[in-house]
């Protein structure tokens, strides 16, 4: 498994509207790509304008296809007009401890509740 973090520069006062095209597009259009594993916007707590996305693909060559996909490459004229700068460092997972497996199990599965129960064993998970 691989992880990205890209960190972006967002431009002072488009911080808000970096936050919603993350929630309501980029990360919506990312996680049905074939080896996503999950994605996270983290928010530097001092700079308000500093953001970290933390992305896990199963693999090099499937964070790359989602690169190279038509929804990455429609999104990204949005997502760059938001930020003046940005960089990415690649690792590899090599080890992991805390995930909730049925939490995890809900990355790469449609999960819902059932009724409101409150518990993670409580979601009911079905094959995308």
């Amino acid at each position: 498994m691989i992880e990205r973090h890209v960190t972006f520069n967002v431009i002072p006062g488009k911080e808000k509207d970096f936050e919603n095209l993350f929630k309501g597009q980029y990360s919506v259009a990312m996680s049905t790509q074939p080896g996503f594993v999950s994605v996270t916007l983290l928010k530097e707590h001092e700079k308000e304008a500093i953001y970290q996305m933390v992305i896990r693909f199963q693999s090099l060559e499937t964070a790359a296809a989602w690169r190279d996909s038509s929804d990455h490459k429609a999104l990204s004229s949005k997502v760059k007009a938001l930020y003046s700068g940005s960089s990415v460092q690649v690792y590899e997972v090599i080890a992991q401890k805390g995930i909730n497996r049925d939490y995890s199990r809900c990355l790469i599965r449609k999960c819902y509740r059932k009724g409101s129960l409150t518990g993670w064993s409580d979601w009911v998970h079905e094959r995308v």
